[in-house]
């Protein structure tokens, strides 16, 4: 049987076992979980405490209500948000100059971009987070919080505009 441990206990309160290299929780290098928080967090943290990012929210997807977000709203928005956000994360698609639109865009430039030939890396999970019908509706969407995408895309906004360096 393993003994519960509580605050207060010299096993918690106490210094770190060996081996245990995380810091206590102070929201800059540390959350609330003692997960290290990296450089790209950290400053996009500050600039949510800045009010630099006014329209992101900290938590981003995770900020969005179990029972989802805005009119069509439905118990599967966060997931629509998370898909939105790793294709953002895993593709670096936001980097560049046209930011988000590249992502969605692709190589359509212009009126082009919101029809059929945008053709950006994750147009698929844009259109979903939109819950647009069509590419003009996406276009008009997507940093909404309305709807799922505007929590993924506003944290995205918010690292190419003030943490570009640390989130690259």
């Amino acid at each position: 049987m393993i003994p519960e441990v509580r605050s207060g206990d010299a096993r918690l309160d106490g210094p770190p076992p060996d081996g245990d290299e995380r810091d206590p929780p102070d929201g800059a290098t540390c959350d609330g979980n003692c997960e290290s928080i990296g450089k790209c967090e950290h400053c996009y943290r500050q600039a949510i405490a800045a009010d630099e990012c006014p329209f992101a929210t900290e938590k981003s997807c995770g900020d969005i209500p179990q029972s989802g977000v805005g009119l069509g709203q439905s118990a599967g928005d966060r997931a629509l948000c998370l898909a939105l956000d790793t294709c953002l994360a895993m593709t670096g698609c936001w980097t560049g100059a046209d930011g988000i639109w590249k992502c969605f865009c692709g190589d359509a430039a212009g009126v082009a971009c919101v029809g059929p030939a945008a053709n950006g890396v994750c147009k698929p999970q844009i259109m979903a987070a939109t819950r647009a019908m069509d590419e003009l509706q996406a276009g008009q969407m997507i940093m909404s919080k309305d709807v799922p995408s505007g929590f993924a895309t506003q944290k995205y906004a918010c690292y190419q505009a003030l943490c570009l360096e640390e989130c690259r």
